[in-house]
C-alpha cells in the first residue's frame, strides 16, 4: 500500500514559528512533524509515500533529499496559494486512482497505535475517528450502524458521533470514485477541501469508523505545537 501527505499550505495560523519553513517541518522535541509522520508509515510496511508540497518548497525538497529514502516522491502544489488541499490530492491521480492507499495532511502527529489500526485487513475504507472530542474547525462525522454517514466541518454537536483525525483509507475501488469526483468539484471551487470529495463518495462506498484510543494532535497554532512538545 502507498500513501500520501498533504503538506502544501502556508500554515497561517502559527504566526512566526513557519513564516520561512513548511509547517510539517516544525520541530517537534527534535524531530520534524513531517519525519515522524513517515517513519510511522515506513514501519508499517508502506511502500511508496507521495508527499505534496508547496509553500516554501525548496526547503521541503532540500529537506526531504536529506533523508536519502527511496520510498518518498515529491511533487509540488505551484497553485498552492490559490487552491486548497483537494487540488493538492488531484496531483496524486496519476500515481494513486485505482490502488489502495493512505492519505494524511501534513499536520498531525499520532502514535504508531493508530496506523496499525486502520491498516487492519477489516478495514478497506476507513476514516480514523476520535469519539471523545468535537472541535469547531475539524472535519466532524457522522455514524450510523457502524457507517459513516457524512464528513463535514458543519456538523453540529448534536449530529456529530466524533472529530476526523485526518487520516483516511481509501481502497482501490473507492479511489475511481473519489477522484473522479474531485475532479468534477474542481471545475466550480479549486480552493475547496479534499473531505468534500470525500463526502460526496460515501453514499457509493462504505466507509468505518476507525475509532482510535491513543494519542493524537493536529497542529493549526502556536498553542497547538506547545502541546504537541509536552504530549509527544
Amino acid at each position: 500500500m502507498d500513501a500520501v501527505i498533504l503538506a502544501a499550505g502556508i500554515g497561517s495560523r502559527m504566526q512566526n514559528r513557519a513564516k520561512d519553513t513548511p509547517k510539517c517541518l516544525l520541530n517537534i522535541n527534535g524531530t520534524t512533524l513531517l519525519e515522524r509522520q513517515i517513519q510511522l508509515l515506513l514501519n508499517n510496511q508502506i511502500q511508496t509515500i507521495y508527499i505534496v508540497g508547496g509553500f516554501q518548497f525548496q526547503k521541503l525538497k532540500q529537506y526531504i533529499d536529506s533523508l536519502h529514502l527511496q520510498q518518498i516522491i515529491l511533487i509540488e502544489n505551484k497553485d498552492y496559494f490559490t487552491t486548497n488541499n483537494m487540488y493538492s490530492l488531484s496531483l496524486v491521480e496519476p500515481f494513486l486512482k485505482g490502488k489502495d492507499f493512505l492519505w494524511l495532511n501534513g499536520d498531525i502527529l499520532f502514535e504508531n497505535e493508530i496506523i496499525q489500526e486502520i491498516l487492519k485487513p477489516s478495514f478497506q475504507n476507513a476514516i480514523a475517528v476520535d469519539a471523545t472530542c468535537y472541535f469547531e474547525e475539524s472535519m466532524k462525522v457522522s455514524i450510523q450502524n457502524n457507517q459513516i454517514q457524512a464528513i463535514s466541518k458543519e456538523i453540529l454537536p448534536s449530529n456529530a458521533s466524533g472529530t476526523s483525525i485526518d487520516l483516511y483509507r481509501i481502497s482501490a475501488t473507492a479511489s475511481f470514485d473519489l477522484f473522479l469526483k474531485i475532479q468534477e468539484l474542481l471545475k466550480e471551487n479549486k480552493k475547496s477541501w479534499s473531505e468534500v470529495a470525500l463526502n460526496a463518495i460515501l453514499k457509493l462506498h462504505f466507509f468505518y469508523p476507525c475509532f482510535i484510543h491513543s494519542k493524537w494532535i493536529e497542529i493549526d497554532d502556536i498553542e497547538d505545537l506547545k502541546l504537541a512538545q509536552k504530549i509527544f
